[in-house]
């Protein structure tokens, strides 16, 4: 993944010959979501401009994003926003698939990830002070939010060398805090 302060650009899938690309922009008011797909096929053939479709918008502005795609190799975007909500986006079709919502105050970071046992998850942090973990088949909540004592600046999902997973939240003046 990477980013500025207008793109976001996160590699949705890569296999032996092709790779897409999720580039997102966020418009001057950041409220609404718009991608860019890009495809390259290894021929060699770059494409100018590439297809751009919108998916929808919070109420308030995009705050954060992550893309994962699901054990049914259904790519999907998790947008967080100022309207203290998160959404799924089915990157298929460009539909709405679910709304997280739970969290207090802005959703400020979105990471996700796909558990050993196959379950693919979202996790959200935000200025509540919490972190949530969300099961992107159906929108529920996992569990109890996790108080972080702290305001979070970021979330990242990743997988220990034994394959154990891990959320990794972050503040600049408090550290790193693993669960």
């Amino acid at each position: 993944v990477e980013a500025d302060e207008d793109h976001l650009l996160a590699l949705v899938e890569h296999g032996e010959r092709a790779e897409h690309r999720l580039v997102v922009e966020f418009g001057a008011v950041f409220e609404e979501v718009g991608l860019a797909l890009q495809h390259d096929d290894g021929a060699g053939e770059d494409e100018d401009e590439p297809h751009q479709r919108r998916l929808g918008k919070h109420k308030g502005e995009v705050l954060s994003m992550a893309a994962l795609v699901l054990p049914d190799g259904t790519p999907v975007a998790i947008t967080g926003g100022r309207d203290n909500k998160a959404r799924v986006w089915d990157l298929t079709d460009d539909s709405w698939r679910h709304t997280l919502t739970g969290h207090t105050h802005d959703v400020t970071g979105v990471a996700a990830m796909v558990l050993p046992d196959g379950v693919p998850v979202a996790v959200t942090v935000s200025p509540d002070q919490t972190a949530r973990v969300w099961d992107l088949r159906d929108g529920s909540q996992r569990s109890a939010p996790l108080k972080l004592g702290c305001e979070p600046h970021g979330v990242r999902c990743l997988h220990l060398a034994d394959g154990t997973p891990v959320a990794v939240v972050h503040n600049v003046l408090k550290g790193v805090r693993v669960w």
